[in-house]
C-alpha cells in the first residue's frame, strides 16, 4: 500500500523586532520525509554531530539529508524502545542520545546505534514531558507530576516534590548563565535556586499562567511561548507590566 504523504512544519521565528510578522516565515518541505513512520512529529532536536532526530508517534528517526534511519518497536523486535510515542530528546556528555517515551527513557548509542532502557525504579515507567543536561553533566527529567535530577552516571541525584506544585512539566531549559528554567502546565514559571537546592516562583504569565517553552536569543532575550495565551518577551529582572511583554503576531 502507498504511503500517504508526510509532511510537517518547520518553524524559525526571527525575533529582532517587538512585532512578528507573520508573512516573514517562510516554509519548505524536506526530502525523503515520506520515510517517516508516523505523519505525527512531536519532537525535532538536532545533536553535536549536526543529525536531526524526529520524535514522532510510532518512533524515532535520524536525518542526515540523505536518508531516514528509523527505530522503532515492532514485530521484529518488540522491546527495543520502552514504547514507540516518543516525547523529548537530550544528549549527555558521552555521545549518547536519550529519548524520552510515554513510558520511561531509551539511551541511544550513537557510535554504535545500540540501544538500551533507563531501568531507574522513579522514571521508568513515567510519561516523560521534558528533559536536559546541564552544563555541569546533570540529567534534569520532567514527568507528568514532578521533577528528578540524575547524576552523569544515572544515579538519582534528587527527587523535587515540594519546592514545585504537582503539575506536568511543560520544558526545562538552561540559559547561556547557567541557571535554570522550568514551564509547568497551568502552574507557570519557576527559577532554579542553585545555592538552596530549590525552585523559585515567578509571577504569573499571561491570563491562564502556562508557559509552554523558553527560548534565548543570541542576544541573551529570553523569549516564553504559552499555550493560550501567545509569545511573551521575558525580562526576570523587571517587575509588574515590564517581566512579560506580549508579542503581536501580524497576519498578512
Amino acid at each position: 500500500m502507498q504511503k500517504s504523504s508526510y509532511r510537517f512544519i518547520l518553524l524559525f521565528l526571527f525575533v529582532p523586532l517587538l512585532r512578528i510578522h507573520a508573512d516573514q516565515i517562510s516554509i519548505s518541505s524536506i526530502p525523503l520525509i515520506d520515510q517517516l513512520p508516523s505523519n505525527s512529529v512531536s519532537r525535532i532536536f538536532q545533536d553535536r554531530e549536526g543529525f536531526i532526530w524526529f520524535g514522532t508517534l510510532d518512533g524515532v528517526c535520524r536525518y542526515d539529508a540523505y536518508r531516514v534511519l528509523v527505530f522503532r518497536s515492532d514485530l521484529n523486535n518488540s522491546n527495543l524502545l520502552t514504547n514507540n510515542k516518543i516525547t523529548c530528546f537530550a544528549e549527555d556528555g558521552n555521545g549518547h542520545l536519550l529519548i524520552g517515551t510515554q513510558k520511561g527513557i531509551n539511551i541511544l548509542d550513537k557510535k554504535n546505534y545500540r540501544i538500551r532502557h533507563w531501568e531507574s525504579e522513579e522514571i521508568r515507567d513515567q510519561w516523560i514531558k521534558s528533559m536536559t543536561v546541564t552544563s555541569d553533566g546533570s540529567i534534569w527529567i520532567g514527568t507528568l507530576t514532578q521533577i528528578y535530577r540524575y547524576n552523569p552516571d544515572l544515579s538519582l541525584h534528587k527527587q523535587y516534590d515540594s519546592s514545585l506544585p504537582a503539575s506536568s512539566i511543560n520544558s526545562i531549559f538552561e540559559d547561556a548563565t547557567g541557571d535554570l528554567w522550568v514551564a509547568l502546565w497551568r502552574a507557570g514559571l519557576y527559577k532554579y535556586d542553585a545555592v538552596a537546592d530549590t525552585f523559585v516562583r515567578f509571577p504569573a504569565i499571561g491570563k491562564i499562567n502556562n508557559p509552554f517553552k523558553i527560548f534565548q536569543d543570541n542576544r541573551k532575550q529570553y523569549w516564553i511561548g504559552t499555550w493560550g495565551d501567545g509569545i511573551y518577551l521575558f525580562n526576570p529582572e523587571k517587575n509588574g507590566d515590564e517581566m512579560y511583554i506580549h508579542q503581536e503576531i501580524i497576519g498578512k
